[in-house]
């Protein structure tokens, strides 16, 4: 998926996420100085604490105005961080990191079952042998109830924006209709995009991460690293080659 002008405004809309607690769930499982390859890593926000923090860190992104983005903010942050335009579910050339990340549900914008298998199947074999993979997801309870015909608006002196999710055609998806008001001088500009999300149960995960060789390590909810329960929002997955 292309972001388009969205990319140039995510981080506005981004900028209340607790990125330290992935941080955290990190440097729980991959010591520093780790190699670790950061997949959808947007503009590069999760990439540069990474880095921040002593890791080697290479993002993946299928969006290339999120890649340009996070370019921009790895030159100004003096940081050597090494980005690649590919699409997680054809992750191709990698092999023998320490670790790989898909973090703030990135991995629901896969609307197949077969994408999400190869996605982790080819994170297998980028990894070396005890290498670790962390994702999180959306919880099937957070797809069907929190997010049933949600609706938020949010303004600031140059971005008023409106944020509709509805349900999608797919079983547990969801559509993100957004529409972006840019203050251009005395005027707005009016823009619009989609976005599609979909998750799977807690036992599908699983069954393909040991289908492929890997071991779970853990299966949390909402960093509380507490099991999940029916009304958990955010699953995090542990995993080890």
């Amino acid at each position: 998926m292309a972001y388009e002008a969205f990319s140039y405004y995510y981080d506005i809309l981004m900028q209340d996420v607790p990125y330290h607690k992935w941080i955290a769930k990190t440097k729980q499982y991959l010591p520093i100085g780790s190699s670790i390859l950061d997949v959808g890593c947007g503009t590069g926000t999760i990439s540069i604490l990474l880095a921040k923090e002593g890791y080697n860190v290479t993002g993946i992104d299928l969006s290339e105005d999120m890649l340009s983005l996070a370019y921009e903010k790895t030159l100004s942050e003096g940081l050597g961080i090494h980005y690649v335009q590919q699409d997680m579910c054809r992750l191709e050339g990698f092999s023998g990191f320490d670790g790989a990340v898909i973090y703030v549900d990135s991995l629901n914008y896969l609307k197949k079952d077969n994408e999400v298998f190869q996605t982790f199947v080819h994170l297998y074999e980028s990894l070396k042998e005890g290498g670790i993979l962390i994702f999180d997801v959306h919880s099937l309870f957070k797809v069907t109830e929190i997010f049933q015909d949600y609706l938020y608006a949010d303004t600031n002196p140059d971005l008023t924006y409106i944020w509709h999710v509805c349900e999608g055609k797919y079983p547990y998806s969801i559509e993100h209709e957004l529409t972006f008001f840019k203050r251009e001088g005395d005027r707005y500009e009016r823009f619009e995009e989609t976005h599609y999300q979909r998750t799977f149960a807690i036992e599908e995960y699983k069954q393909w991460l040991e289908d492929i060789g890997f071991k779970i390590l853990e299966i949390s909810a909402d960093f509380l690293d507490e099991a999940p329960t029916e009304e958990s929002e955010r699953i995090i997955f542990v995993a080890q080659k």
